[in-house]
């Protein structure tokens, strides 16, 4: 039997956030209406960029206890692999479902048309189920995203 070195050691990393920096469009009792800015693919600096990118927002609900105004910048956290789980879940989830629907089609020897729709509808049917799943973890709380005042 060997003799534990610090070498053996586990050293667990503290949670990750990620931030980023948004702006409150509109205040409902204590809820925060967020819209975050989607960084672009080429770094979403736009003033050095030829190509007229569309820039692309999203809308998120959280709790205001910073008691934060309308118009007002802030910092939005949440936790590295909640951030990670839903991409997985609204971009990766959604596109297999495609590909199956279209693969079911291939398998019933459907036209290519039918094979496109089925896909469609497989989408479809995979983001109303999403749609129900963000409504329980909301209700949940599982995802834990916060809200803090903007230092720059």
């Amino acid at each position: 039997m060997h003799k534990k070195s610090s070498d053996d050691i586990i050293h667990i990393r503290k949670a990750e956030f990620m931030k980023i920096i948004g702006r409150v469009e509109k205040i409902n009792n204590n809820k925060a209406y967020i819209s975050l800015l989607r960084a672009s693919a080429c770094g979403a600096n736009c003033e050095s960029c030829s190509g007229s990118c569309e820039t692309i927002t999203h809308m998120i609900e959280v709790d205001n206890n910073i008691n934060a105004q309308k118009g007002e910048v802030v910092e939005v956290k949440m936790q590295e692999k909640d951030g990670l789980r839903a991409s997985i879940i609204l971009y990766f989830i959604p596109f297999i479902s495609l590909l199956f629907g279209v693969y079911i089609a291939y398998l019933l020897k459907l036209s290519e048309p039918m094979m496109f729709l089925f896909g469609i509808i497989a989408t479809a049917i995979t983001y109303g189920i999403i749609h129900i799943y963000d409504k329980n973890q909301k209700k949940h709380e599982k995802i834990k995203i916060e809200i803090a005042k903007y230092n720059p």
